[in-house]
């Protein structure tokens, strides 16, 4: 099913993960709607889809994910969208996870998130 998102148009948007997997399909969706799309992950991809443009970003860091946003801003000159698609988990039995592992994956999967919307937020009030 194709969803029409023409109030979209125009808007701009960050998408964390946005390289791969679900977070390239938003990115590529977003893109296809006429929003101009910035996404981050920590390695830059081979390809993308049209209209999707990058940055490299760990977004368990805040002063990256900070960055991240600023990027969006300098790249279209606001931000609109934040969509915080970045998370994961390796597989992992809990009897034999180390407490770094699971550290790890409590910073991506609910600090991240945080860091990023906190930064987007601040930006998006301002406008």
């Amino acid at each position: 099913m194709d969803l029409a998102l023409p109030e979209l148009a125009g808007r701009t948007a960050v998408v964390t993960g946005g390289t791969r997997g679900i977070g390239r399909a938003i990115a590529e969706r977003l893109s296809g709607a006429g929003v101009r799309v910035l996404a981050c992950g920590r390695a830059e991809p081979e390809s993308l889809p049209a209209g999707v443009e990058f940055t490299a970003a760990d977004v368990r860091d805040p002063a990256q994910a900070a960055e991240v946003v600023a990027e969006a801003i300098r790249r279209f000159g606001r931000l609109d969208i934040a969509v915080n698609n970045a998370g994961g988990s390796p597989t992992v039995p809990a009897a034999t996870a180390s407490a770094n592992l699971v550290t790890s994956v409590v910073r991506l999967n609910l600090l991240a998130p945080f860091f990023v919307a906190q930064a987007a937020n601040a930006v998006m009030r301002e406008q």
